[in-house]
């Protein structure tokens, strides 16, 4: 289906865009459905009047004055990004609409407790996680455990403990070439063998001192690779007397030094160099000022300064990555700026600390879309982007589980972007529990003796759909058991198996269960890898109907509804 986007002005203080779910898309009738508008497809004009928290946004019936309760989840408005939902009837054999308002005055945010607010839109949910925000958006207060790590768009996919703990930068290039960067040495390798060691420089700022003449050099920053040479500043750090800072070419299979630019005339330090092809630009970071960045050409006269729209702490490391530029921040970690300087969101929200350590230097492959991250322990992670997913949350190796009351009738669901290091191993991704016995329990899993996305029990044993969960996969996973009679699992919204005739789930005698993402019992003997992106549970058994619109609002919008 073309969507179709348009926009007008009703009043001199609302703006106003029409969502509308055509006739037959939904196979049965569905009240109360929390239907998800992804406001990245509103039109512009939306954009430029929205607020940043979207406090200014209502949603209305289709006469435009019948208020509809909504949940504004998520909001980035200098990327136009968002997510809210609206609890609405869908009949299948009507065109339903939707009005969204944008009030330009006398508009702030509704109370999660009111009748239109946050709380109604769930009030038939137990547990609604949606990310970037971990509380439970239906207004019941549980006990939990909870560990998720917003990801923004960049996810880890590979993890190096380095030869001789590099710990300043790192460079790459499209031809496979990745050179890592200590405060004396220098190591050539490549991307698909970081620590085969092809080449050393064992004392790169001593080659410098005895081109340059200039004693008081004792450190290599952040690099770059230029046209087939390796670019790295060195310079005094900490800065004693003056800053001696010099741009350095390298022999990139080599490694020896080939010559050098006295840029010590700019006063600061130079923590880490990228370079902008497209306009011949090097672009060069300050650890003890983060206020803005440097410029230099290739010929090492200084271009001036851009300034950042936001000051930023302890920069490290910089990168071009696809128009913008990616910053390395020594704590904050990962933020990203525009080539004029405005930088988006808040000061670390591009990839939340990828390790845990002190970050350093990055690099970027754009054939293969990999950014490369070194830490201050010597330890590189490769970083992959997926576009589009910049408020899904990350469970590494831990789990978020919700404690609310037993019922042995229950359906769930979450969206899934599946990234174990290891690859395709065994992993839970929602689970409904009593206690810490798998006994008890009921899992939505990845099976590895069958590779299929399958649902578990101990005495039914396994559930099994067609669908092969492969590393990187997103996928929207669905369930639900009615006690003894009937579970069902389904893809995509698809109903992928049926089993008649089960064992009731969870088992016990308490009076309370888990529901569980990124699935395990409390001794934690399943937490993967995984992105997920709202998570739901329900003490109740929805339609197979509601499963279906249920993935197709969060897979595909633009295909359920059009905006005008």
């Amino acid at each position: 289906m073309s969507m179709m986007i348009n926009s007008s002005w009703f009043t001199h203080d609302q703006f106003q865009a029409t969502v509308t779910v055509p006739s037959g898309k939904v196979s049965a009738d569905l009240t109360a459905f929390p239907l998800m508008i992804d406001l990245s497809l509103m039109p512009i004009g939306f954009w430029g009047l929205v607020t940043s928290t979207g406090g200014n946004i209502r949603a209305y019936a289709s006469d435009g004055v019948t208020q509809l309760p909504f949940d504004v989840t998520y909001i980035n408005k200098t990327r136009g990004l968002g997510r809210m939902f609206v609890k609405t009837n869908l009949l299948t054999a009507s065109n339903n609409v939707v009005i969204i308002k944008v009030f330009l005055t006398g508009a702030s945010a509704l109370p999660v407790t009111d009748t239109y607010g946050r709380n109604a839109v769930w009030a038939d949910y137990e547990v609604v996680i949606v990310y970037p925000e971990t509380v439970n958006r239906t207004g019941d207060v549980y006990t939990r455990t909870a560990n998720e790590v917003q990801f923004s768009e960049w996810k880890r996919v590979d993890y190096y403990d380095m030869t001789g703990n590099p710990h300043q930068g790192v460079a790459v290039d499209t031809s496979g070439n990745l050179v890592t960067i200590d405060t004396n040495y220098l190591r050539r390798s490549t991307q698909s063998a970081p620590n085969t060691v092809l080449a050393s420089n064992a004392d790169p700022v001593g080659a410098v001192k005895t081109a340059t003449g200039n004693t008081s050099l004792n450190h290599m920053s952040d690099g770059c690779i230029i046209a087939g040479e390796l670019w790295v500043p060195c310079n005094e750090y900490p800065v004693v007397s003056g800053n001696d800072e010099y741009l350095c070419v390298f022999n990139l299979s080599t490694l020896a030094l080939d010559r050098t630019y006295n840029v010590s005339s700019v006063g600061r330090h130079i923590a880490g160099i990228c370079y902008v092809a497209a306009t011949s630009t090097i672009y060069a970071v300050d650890y003890l000022n983060g206020a803005s960045l440097m410029r230099f050409d290739t010929s090492g006269s200084y271009l001036g300064t851009t300034a950042l729209s936001v000051t930023l702490s302890g920069l490290q490391g910089i990168e071009y990555v696809e128009g913008d530029l990616i910053l390395s921040q020594e704590t904050v970690d990962l933020a990203r700026a525009s080539l004029a300087g405005s930088v988006y969101g808040s000061a670390g929200d591009e990839f939340s600390n990828p390790q845990g350590g002190i970050s350093e230097g990055i690099s970027y492959n754009p054939t293969t879309k990999k950014l490369f991250h070194m830490d201050g322990d010597g330890d590189m992670t490769v970083l992959e982007k997926v576009a589009g997913i910049a408020d899904w949350g990350r469970l590494h190796l831990n789990h978020h589980a919700e404690t609310y009351p037993r019922s042995t009738v229950w359906s769930m669901g979450v969206s899934v972007h599946w990234l174990d290091l290891t690859g395709d191993t065994q992993q839970g991704f929602l689970s409904m529990a009593n206690g810490n016995t798998s006994s008890n329990r009921g899992t939505l899993a990845f099976r590895t003796s069958s590779n299929r996305v399958s649902l578990w029990n101990s005495t039914d044993g396994w559930l099994e759909s067609d669908v092969d969960a492969n590393y990187k996969d997103t996928l929207r996973l669905t369930a639900k058991h009615d006690g003894t009679t009937q579970r069902k699992l389904f893809v995509n919204g698809i109903l992928k198996a049926t089993d008649n005739t089960i064992s009731a789930r969870p088992t016990g005698t308490g009076a309370n269960m888990d529901f569980i993402i990124n699935a395990s019992d409390t001794s934690n003997n399943e937490d993967g890898e995984g992105y997920y992106q709202f998570a739901w549970a329900r003490n109740d058994y929805v339609s197979d109907a509601w499963m279906a619109a249920d993935a197709a609002v969060m897979n595909s919008p633009s295909t359920f509804y059009t905006i005008t």
